[in-house]
C-alpha cells in the first residue's frame, strides 16, 4: 500500500516487491487509493483510509461519478476484501499465507488491516507509519514496524535533529514509546524487557507472545539509520 500521493504503478517500480515475486513465486499486488482534496493544502492526492482520514479531507469534494450511497471517505477495508476475492477467483492463492505491507499513509492502513482483518492476514509489516488508534484484533498476528532516524514527520514532534538508535533512548523518547505501547497493547504483549539486537546502522526491538490470549502475537520494531 503506497504512501500519500503515490500509486500502485509507482510502488510496483520502486518497492522491490515485484522483484521478490519474480524470484520466489509469491503474488505481489499493488493497488491504488482514491484521490481526496486535503484540507491543509487544497491539493487532491491519493490516500488510504487509515481510520483518521475523515478529519483531513474536504467531504464535499467527491470524485466525479462517485456513488451517492457509498461511504466517503472510501471503505478501503472492504475494498481489500473485494480485491482478495478477485485474486482468489483468478489465481491459486494460499489463503493461509496472505501478508500486507505499506509505506507512510499506506503503513497506517496496513496497521489498520492488522487489527480489523487479523483473521485474513498471517502477518503485516509497515514502514514510516503506525496504528492510528488502539484497536484489539480478533486474534493477534505478528507485526513489523520500521522507521528511519531522519523521519521528518516524527522529528517535527520531538525537536530532535535525528531519532535515536540507542535502544534505551528509543524507549525513553515519548513519541516513539507511545507508538510502541499502542501496538503492544493491541497485541496483548508485555512492554517490559524487549529482546534487543543492535547492528552498526540499525536497532531491532522484539516482543514475543507472552501471557493469556497472546498466542501467536509478536511485535518487531526496527530503527534504521537515515
Amino acid at each position: 500500500f503506497h504512501g500519500s500521493s503515490g500509486d500502485g504503478e509507482q510502488f510496483l517500480r520502486i518497492s522491490g516487491w515485484r522483484e521478490q515475486a519474480d524470484a520466489t513465486g509469491l503474488v505481489a499486488v499493488f493497488p491504488t487509493g482514491l484521490r481526496y482534496r486535503m484540507l491543509d493544502t487544497g491539493r487532491r492526492i491519493t490516500k488510504w483510509n487509515d481510520g483518521g482520514l475523515r478529519t483531513k479531507i474536504d467531504l464535499r469534494d467527491r470524485p466525479i461519478g462517485y456513488p451517492s450511497d457509498a461511504p466517503f471517505p472510501a471503505d478501503d477495508v472492504s475494498f481489500v476484501d473485494a480485491m482478495l476475492a478477485d485474486l482468489d477467483a483468478r489465481l491459486p492463492v494460499d489463503r493461509s499465507r496472505l501478508y500486507a505491507s505499506g509505506f507512510s499513509n499506506g503503513a497506517n492502513f496496513t496497521a489498520r488491516l492488522a487489527v480489523e482483518r487479523s483473521g485474513v492476514f498471517a502477518a503485516t509489516a509497515f514502514a514510516a507509519g503506525e496504528l492510528q488508534e488502539l484497536r484489539i484484533p480478533e486474534r493477534p498476528i505478528p507485526m513489523l514496524m520500521t522507521l528511519g532516524t531522519r523521519d521528518d514527520r516524527l522529528l517535527a514532534q520531538t525537536g530532535l535533529d535525528e531519532l535515536p538508535l540507542d535502544p534505551a533512548a528509543i524507549l525513553a523518547e515519548p513519541v516513539l514509546s507511545d507508538a510502541l505501547r499502542t501496538h503492544l497493547a493491541a497485541l496483548g504483549l508485555d512492554p517490559r524487557d524487549p529482546a534487543v539486537h543492535a547492528a552498526p546502522h540499525s536497532t531491532a526491538l522484539s516482543w514475543p507472545a507472552d501471557g493469556p490470549g497472546a498466542d501467536g502475537a509478536e511485535f518487531h520494531f526496527v530503527m534504521l539509520e537515515g
